[in-house]
């Protein structure tokens, strides 16, 4: 795998069925040998609880430049940080788009 780097940010988290949620996000992004981007990292609420949005298949987070990367939000939670581990479902997501 290739690293392609780290995006970082403030962001909206958003759901079909749940409020808009503030979030900061912090995600790693790796090209596979088939060409997929690949990407995980961590998410942390600036204003509530991310509790209702953990193991949601409609979950979304809209990034600084307003691009929507669909996500599956873990459900352990970091002890100090508060932070929750996500995996990115870079459907259709290419090397090039992760900057």
């Amino acid at each position: 795998m290739i690293y392609l780097g780290q995006l970082v940010g403030v962001g909206s988290l958003v759901s079909a069925e749940l409020p808009m949620q503030p979030v900061a996000y912090e995600l790693d992004g790796f090209r596979t040998k088939q060409g997929f981007v690949l990407a995980s990292g961590e998410l942390c609420a600036t204003g509530g609880s991310l509790d209702d949005y953990v193991g949601r298949k409609d979950v979304a987070v809209v990034i600084e430049d307003g691009r929507r990367l669909g996500i599956m939000i873990g459900a352990e939670v970091e002890a100090v940080s508060g932070a929750r581990h996500v995996e990115v479902l870079a459907k259709g997501l290419t090397p090039a788009e992760w900057h």
